[in-house]
């Protein structure tokens, strides 16, 4: 009886050997068909039928957060799965040669997830080409060509180097990760490496991929050691400035990429000639319309490039190299371009675009640009030596809305009002309309109604409740005098900056949330990049605000300049950073503070300043 018993519990429990049985992979690959299409493939067996197979991938470049993709395949229920899915770039993506891409499998059945498959790297190359290549250790340059001698891919090395070379003259920009330079020997060899590439492209650069596909033929070396130099300019730039908030504009982008092609910074004739023309036809384009993105005609962008050399050429030899580093270094910092030229410069996009017609010798600018159509940039145009025609697009006439005037038709009086009052029916259905007082009382109307809107914003908007000048003798360099005030109003003001005008200069002010611009707080270490992340201040309603504006300095450098303008360019003032901010009692200062909705501005005499009262300590925010 008793081995009757045993015999069924065996009989009932699972055999070790099915109950270990799990999915596993037989074999996986990947076909590149370059640079159209990847292939993932996958074949595994599973003791339970798998209902879904998913191929999870990612390509290696700057991103502001791992970015995986999914890709399904379609799979009937099976104990022998046989998967593939085909990621089609010309519906998205973006996969220039040389990039690594990795990739895993993850298999379900009706109990879960069954089989995720260890990560695996591949590097997608264009094999359409037998490639040679040089790398270049100091500069961690890959350069791959297929046509061409040994001494073609040495001048174009070369041409490499010496661009980063003098963009860290420049601008204290090198590399800070290897470049790959994929050189096609013609340009229709490089388009058919693109996908939808312009007719006229000749060279690109992939952001956040350091690698540069341009076609160049060795009989045309000349204008490849520039377009070299250019493109190799887009990547170090995108190196350095690369944010998750804003990007480089599209004129200051491919601006330094032109000044940077030789040492001279003179712009190739190419560029040169169109902006000649444009000057003196009077037919430019503006600052803030090729900031986005250039035009898609061939003629209008070759203008676009070579007004942008000549924007980023004024800059440099107005302001000097060291503002330059300041407006790349806002926007590493994530500015726009509007914030980080009025940090930096004192003015925006509009007020560069007047001040360079005027270096130009160009007339003011009578209205605003028209829009531009966008093109993905940086693009390099081949114009040397694969000039290609871009023929005029097709826009066919848009008839004009026909009007109808609907504002005619009777005027009826309601019968039940007829008959009750019949005197006052036969004088409205006789006495003729008064048009005027009519269209009187609807611009009556018109204008009370807007002007009840505009009060009702005016009303909701931040303003400066209450203020009042402040002395606050705590700073380790000197005495203080700082605004401080509180915002009332029910919309909230935002980020907002505060400008100190004094004797025809201007400033923005360091707020005191903000830390100052040393290496280690060490006021010999002065840190000038650091300046624009003291412009800006996100404030709120009902809170009270103090802003440093006046330095009553322990460090005298004469007799005369007891106060200053405080802003954190003055730490690098013995340096000869910034505008002399040197006061005496008889001068004044105009504070204008300013957010996305609101602007309030006043003139305070340095003797009204000089005379505030302590800080109480609990005010401080």
């Amino acid at each position: 009886m008793l081995a009757l018993l045993l015999l069924g519990l065996a009989l009932l429990t699972p055999w070790p050997a099915a109950a270990q049985q799990e999915a596993r992979l037989l074999d996986q690959s990947v076909a590149v068909q370059f640079p159209t299409t990847v292939t993932f493939r996958l074949r595994a067996q599973s003791p339970i039928p798998i209902t879904k197979a998913e191929v999870r991938f990612a390509t290696q470049h700057r991103s502001c957060a791992p970015v995986e993709t999914s890709g399904f395949a379609g799979v009937a229920p099976s104990t022998d799965v046989d998967a593939s899915w085909t990621w089609d770039l010309r519906t998205g993506g973006i996969l220039p040669p040389g990039t690594v891409l990795r990739y895993h499998w993850l298999l379900w059945d009706a109990e879960g997830l069954a089989l995720d498959t260890p990560w695996q790297t591949l590097q997608v190359q264009d094999d359409l080409h037998p490639w040679q290549s040089r790398w270049n250790r100091d500069n961690a340059i890959d350069l791959y060509w297929y046509d061409g001698d040994d001494a073609f891919a040495g001048a174009l090395m070369d041409s490499a180097q010496q661009a980063i070379a003098r963009l860290d003259a420049l601008a204290q920009i090198g590399a800070q990760g290897p470049i790959r330079i994929y050189v096609y020997a013609t340009g229709d060899d490089l388009r058919d490496a693109l996908v939808f590439p312009e007719p006229w492209a000749g060279g690109q650069a992939f952001g956040g991929y350091d690698t540069i596909a341009i076609g160049i033929a060795p009989a045309s070396l000349g204008w490849g050691v520039r377009a070299i130099a250019h493109e190799v300019t887009h990547v170090l730039l995108d190196q350095a400035v690369f944010n998750c908030f804003s990007d480089l504009p599209a004129w200051l982008n491919e601006g330094l990429a032109t000044y940077n092609e030789d040492a001279t910074g003179e712009p190739s004739s190419g560029y040169a000639e169109p902006l000649k023309e444009g000057l003196r036809t009077g037919r430019l384009l503006s600052a803030p319309g090729i900031s986005a993105s250039f035009p898609t005609d061939a003629g209008d962008a070759l203008l676009a490039y070579g007004q942008s050399n000549s924007l980023v050429a004024y800059l440099l030899k107005t302001y000097g190299n060291e503002r330059l580093r300041l407006l790349l270094a806002a926007f590493r910092q994530g500015m726009d371009a509007d914030a980080a030229l009025t940090a930096v410069y004192g003015f925006d996009q509009a007020g560069l675009d007047a001040l360079w017609r005027t270096y130009v010798g160009a007339p003011p600018r009578p209205g605003d640009a028209p829009p531009l159509l966008p093109l993905p940039t940086p693009v390099l145009p081949a114009f040397e030596p694969y000039a290609l025609g871009t023929p005029e697009p097709d826009i066919s006439a848009t008839p004009a809305p026909q009007v109808t005037d609907t504002a005619g038709g009777d005027f009826l009086l309601p019968s039940a009002a007829v008959r009750s009052e019949p005197y006052k029916s036969s004088w409205i259905e006789t006495k003729p309309f008064d048009w005027v007082a009519i269209l009187s009382g609807a611009l009556l109307g018109g204008f009370v109604g807007l002007g009840l809107v505009y009060l009702i914003d005016w009303l909701s908007r931040p303003k400066v409740g209450r203020f009042e000048l402040v002395r606050d003798e705590t700073f380790n360099l000197g005495t203080l005098y700082k605004l401080q005030f509180t915002l009332k109003g029910r919309a909230q003001p935002g980020t907002c900056a505060l400008s100190i005008g004094w004797k025809g200069h201007s400033v923005f002010a360091k707020w005191d949330e903000t830390p100052n611009p040393l290496e280690n707080d060490d006021p010999t270490r002065f840190r000038p990049e650091l300046v624009p992340s003291t412009y800006y201040q996100p404030l709120f309603l009902n809170k009270i605000y103090r802003v440093p504006v006046i330095i009553k300095s322990n460090i005298k450098r004469n007799q005369r300049d007891e106060y200053q303008v405080f802003s954190a360019w003055w730490f690098g003032w013995a340096r000869g950073y910034g505008s002399d901010p040197s006061l005496q009692i008889t001068d004044q200062i105009t504070l204008t503070l300013s957010g996305g909705t609101f602007t309030w501005s006043k003139t305070f005499p340095i003797s009204d300043i000089v005379k505030a009262s302590p800080a109480e300590p609990d005010h401080a925010v």
